[in-house]
Order: C-alpha cells, then sequence, then structure tokens
C-alpha cells in the first residue's frame, strides 16, 4: 500500500514537471544482493563489474550520497566519508567520468539546495579509488536514453543497456540518505540531459495502483 501511495505521488510530481509516465514492468528488474552502487547512467560499463555485481543506482554513485550529508562544499572529507557510508550499507561504492553530468552540476552549483562540489572529475576518482574500498567505472558508447526509471521495488535494480536512466528509490534507506532528495536529483538530472522525459515507475502494485494522470501514446 505504501508503494502504491509512493508510486501516485512520483507521478503527479513527474507530471507537474512536463514528464509523461507510465507504470513499469517489474519483471524487467533484476535482484540486488550488495554489489556495486553506481551511476543512474542507462550506459554499460567497460569493465561489466557493475551487471556482474549488481548494485542500487543513484546519481554519479558516491557524489548523491556525498551531496546529501554535505552541509558546505563537497571536498576530498565528503567523498571519502561518502564512500565509508556507501560500504557501510553493504555495497561497493564506485564513481564514473570525467564528464559525469550530475558531477558537472554540483561542480557548478546547479543542483537545487545543494552543496557545490569542489573537485574535479579526476580528483574525485582518485579519492574514492584511493579508499581501497570503492572503484571507478568506465561507460561506453554514447547517450541515447530514452526514458528514465524510478524503482520503488526493494532489492532491486535494471541491467544498463543504454535504453534507460535508472534510480533505485528504495536505496535511499540502506544508504542512509533522503528518498525524495534522490528522486528530485535523479530528475533534476535528466532533465538537463536533453533527454526524453519519459518516466516508468516500478514497484507499484498491480490491481492497486490503476492509472496515472499522464501515459505515453
Amino acid at each position: 500500500m505504501a508503494n502504491t501511495r509512493e508510486a501516485e505521488r512520483l507521478s503527479h510530481e513527474l507530471t507537474r514537471r512536463g514528464w509523461t509516465v507510465e507504470r513499469g514492468n517489474d519483471g524487467d528488474l533484476v535482484q540486488v544482493i550488495g554489489g556495486v552502487a553506481r551511476c543512474i547512467d542507462g550506459r554499460p560499463s567497460a569493465s561489466g563489474e557493475d551487471v556482474n555485481d549488481r548494485g542500487p543506482k543513484i546519481p554519479s554513485g558516491v557524489l548523491e550520497v556525498a551531496a546529501q550529508q554535505s552541509g558546505r562544499n563537497i571536498g576530498r572529507n565528503e567523498v571519502v566519508k561518502a564512500t565509508n557510508t556507501i560500504y557501510e550499507g553493504g555495497y561497493t561504492p564506485s564513481v564514473h567520468g570525467p564528464h559525469c553530468l550530475f558531477g558537472e552540476l554540483l561542480r557548478k552549483g546547479k543542483i537545487p539546495n545543494t552543496s557545490k562540489l569542489a573537485l574535479d572529475g579526476e580528483r574525485v576518482r582518485e579519492t574514492v579509488v584511493e579508499t581501497g574500498i570503492g572503484i571507478y567505472l568506465d561507460f561506453v558508447g554514447e547517450h541515447r536514453e530514452e526514458q528514465t526509471g524510478f524503482n520503488l521495488l526493494a532489492n532491486s535494480t535494471r541491467d544498463p543497456d543504454g535504453s534507460a536512466f535508472h534510480a533505485d528509490l528504495w536505496s535511499a534507506r540502506p544508504l542512509g540518505i533522503n528518498e525524495e532528495t534522490l528522486f528530485k536529483h535523479s530528475a533534476f538530472t535528466v532533465e538537463q540531459s536533453h533527454r526524453p522525459l519519459v518516466a516508468v515507475i516500478y514497484g507499484a502494485p498491480i490491481g492497486r495502483f490503476t492509472s496515472f494522470p499522464s501515459s505515453r501514446t
């Protein structure tokens, strides 16, 4: 029932922001048991680590947690703290780049009500990897995402195949961050990417959540 209410709330908010909204097929999701916490970017990684060891997807991996934990500029100490937080939550911390859109928006101070990132992409990478518990992922291919998944179904995710951004909103709880902020950061980042604003909401119980205020035709 809780997921039904949350899915309805997300649907109304996304529609207000100009998105088209659909209900996703939960059968398209795969199970998460620990694994690599990576970016919502729809592209696969060159190494395949994030598919062989699946974890939740949040904007820029470590940087989403750092952005939520920091009350001031995000520097090396904040990135190290966020890396440890993800590891303690049961996942392998990761970042990618250097041209991660969420990271670029953070550096320019363009994420609403969020601290500014004081490190360039290379310094973020070095900081995460030097902890000994975080990894760097190199994503391959051009952006061709046609939709964005917002997932409420706990311990599940969608494998990256280049066709969709994907944000695992359920992961806010095990990571100790705010789910609403995670949603807003994910939606805002996609809105700045100039890709189609088509949302697919996963984890809404069939039979209870029967309609969306907007649907793709």
